[in-house]
């Protein structure tokens, strides 16, 4: 069983950083391409491309122009292959909806899918390395990563924390659960 911290969330990547993961890793890559093509997502997720398509058809992401994804809808779909292992697809999106809003509609976001899949790389990354996910590391953990986050909204901080402890919660379960799984299988 591979360890928490072994790949990024949501990727076929090692986990080479922890702060910024989405954007110290990825930004050049978009920046020298200027977007990725659905056979390159797909190998960056490790995700089916109908799959994608899928999220794409249903709304979960916007199109992509000229059939190259941005670096936003790469985070959206990130997110979404990152948390699908451990929650079931409508909460997902219902997660992301709570955050954002639309999901096909920027302007009413409060935070960057980029910004918050590096808050979730940056909360799990910490869960992993000091081997704790108990309610009150997470809470502490996400407290201390979103403490320089300025949301446009009243209320966006408090949603933000809220997601990112579901998003952590969620994942960390999952990975916890596979985990017994191949216990159980030795037995």
């Amino acid at each position: 069983m591979e360890r928490l911290t072994e790949r990024m969330p949501g990727t076929t990547l090692a986990y080479p950083i922890c702060d910024g993961a989405f954007t110290k890793l990825l930004s050049p890559i978009f920046t020298i391409t200027n977007g990725l093509f659905l056979s390159q997502l797909s190998e960056l997720t490790g995700a089916e491309s109908s799959a994608i398509q899928n999220w794409v058809k249903r709304e979960f992401v916007s199109r992509p122009a000229g059939k190259k994804y941005t670096p936003r809808q790469t985070a959206r779909i990130v997110l979404i292959n990152a948390l699908r292992t451990c929650m079931q697809i409508d909460k997902i999106v219902l997660l992301l909806r709570y955050v954002n809003g639309s999901l096909t509609d920027e302007r009413d976001d409060i935070i960057d899918d980029s910004e918050l899949y590096d808050y979730f790389c940056t909360v799990i990354y910490s869960a992993g390395k000091s081997l704790r996910c108990d309610d009150g590391f997470l809470r502490e953990t996400i407290t201390e990563t979103v403490r320089r986050y300025s949301p446009p909204v009243s209320d966006g901080k408090t949603r933000l924390e809220k997601a990112l402890l579901i998003m952590s919660k969620s994942y960390i379960a999952g990975y916890l659960k596979k985990d017994a799984e191949i216990m159980l299988e030795s037995i």
